[in-house]
C-alpha cells in the first residue's frame, strides 16, 4: 500500500499552525510600534572586544588537565588579560586573584613579595616556580624576580596540594610559564611610556619551518627612566630566545634560555605607619616619598638561566 502525498496532521498540530500563524503579523506590528503609538528609535550598535578565560592548566596536575575537573583551587591568568591589563610584575598579575595579598611592605622593584592565604609565598620564601621548576636564588638580598612580558601565562594554585612542587608554603604557590614557540606566532614589536617617565621597547618574534618542525622564538624588552619613588631611575633589559623540535604529532622538545640584567636604585622603603595610614599634623606622605640616600641604596642584578622541557 503506497503512502498519501500529503502531509497528515493531528488537530493539535493544526491548531498550533493557525495560531503561530496569526500571531506572526502581531510580532512584526509590535516591532514597529511601541505602546504609546510611536515610532521606535534606533540605538547606536554596542562593540564588545573580551577574552575567553583558558579552560585547561598545567599547574595544578603537571598535565594538560581541564580547569572544570580538578578538585582544586587553582587561578590562571592567561597572556590576554596581562596584555590587556598593562601587566609589567608578578603582583600586578595576580591584583584580582581571591585569597592572595600584595606587597605586604610596599612597591618594590627587586622580588615579587605576595602572600597567599596568609602564607608568604612570594621570593622571600623561596616558593615562586618558572615552568614548574623552582626559580634559581641567591643569598638573602639576592632574589629572582622574572620579567612578566616573557610570561604565557601566570598560575596560582591555592592550599596544601601545591606540596606535589615540593616544600613550599602551606597557603599554596605561584607557577610562571614561559613562552615557547608555537606554530602561529605573531610578530609584535612594543613601544611604550608609563606616567612617571618610563621608557620602554618590547618585541616578540617567531618563526617555524614549512613543515613546523621547527620552531623558534624571541622575546626581548629595555626599559629604562624614573620610577614611582624619586631618586630611583632604573635600567631594566633581557632577551629569551627557544626553540622547540616537534619530534610527533604529540612528542616534543623545547630548549630554553634567559639573560636579564637590572641596574638602578631600590624603591623599597620602609615607610612609617604615621603619615601613611594614618594622618599627621602635616597631612600625609606622598605614594613618591623617597627616605633613604640616592647615592647609596642602589640595587644591580644579573639573571641567566637555560633549560629544557621534553613533553609526550
Amino acid at each position: 500500500m503506497n503512502s498519501p502525498a500529503f502531509p497528515v496532521r493531528s488537530p493539535l498540530s493544526t491548531a498550533l499552525t493557525v495560531t503561530l500563524a496569526l500571531c506572526a503579523p502581531l510580532a512584526a506590528h509590535a516591532q514597529t510600534q511601541t505602546p504609546d503609538g510611536s515610532s521606535p528609535t534606533d540605538l547606536d550598535a554596542v562593540h564588545v572586544n573580551a577574552y575567553r578565560t583558558l579552560t585547561h592548566t598545567s599547574g595544578a596536575t603537571k598535565t594538560d588537565t581541564p580547569v572544570a575537573e580538578m578538585a582544586k583551587s587553582v587561578s590562571v591568568i592567561a597572556r590576554e588579560e596581562l596584555d590587556a591589563r598593562g601587566v609589567q610584575t608578578l603582583n600586578e598579575a595576580m591584583r584580582y586573584v581571591a585569597g592572595v595579598s600584595l606587597e605586604s611592605s610596599g612597591i618594590d622593584n627587586r622580588v615579587d613579595d605576595f602572600r597567599i592565604r596568609g602564607f608568604d609565598a612570594g621570593s622571600w620564601s623561596n616558593n615562586v616556580t618558572i615552568d614548574g621548576m623552582r626559580a634559581p636564588q641567591g643569598g638573602q638580598w639576592n632574589r629572582t624576580m622574572v620579567d612578566s612580558w616573557n610570561l604565557d601565562r601566570v598560575e596560582v594554585l591555592k592550599g596544601p596540594s601545591a606540596v606535589m612542587y615540593g616544600q613550599v608554603a602551606p597557603g599554596g604557590m605561584v607557577n610562571q610559564v614561559s613562552k615557547t614557540p608555537t606554530p602561529d606566532q605573531q610578530q609584535i614589536v612594543q613601544l611604550g611610556v608609563d606616567g612617571n617617565g618610563q621608557y620602554s621597547t618590547a618585541f616578540d618574534v617567531g618563526a617555524a619551518s614549512a613543515d613546523k618542525q621547527h620552531l623558534g622564538r624571541l622575546v626581548g624588552l629595555y626599559r629604562d627612566g624614573d620610577t614611582q619613588i624619586k631618586h630611583t631611575e632604573q635600567e631594566h633589559w633581557f632577551l629569551a630566545p627557544s626553540y622547540t623540535f616537534q619530534m610527533a604529532e604529540r612528542t616534543r622538545l623545547t630548549l630554553l634560555g634567559l639573560y636579564q640584567r637590572d641596574d638602578g636604585g631600590s624603591t623599597y622603603q620602609f615607610l612609617p605607619m604615621a603619615g601613611t595610614l594614618n594622618a599627621t599634623p602635616y597631612g600625609h606622605m606622598k605614594n613618591s616619598t623617597f627616605i633613604g640616600e640616592p647615592n647609596w641604596n642602589t640595587y644591580d642584578r644579573t639573571i641567566w638561566s637555560a633549560g629544557w622541557m621534553f613533553e609526550h
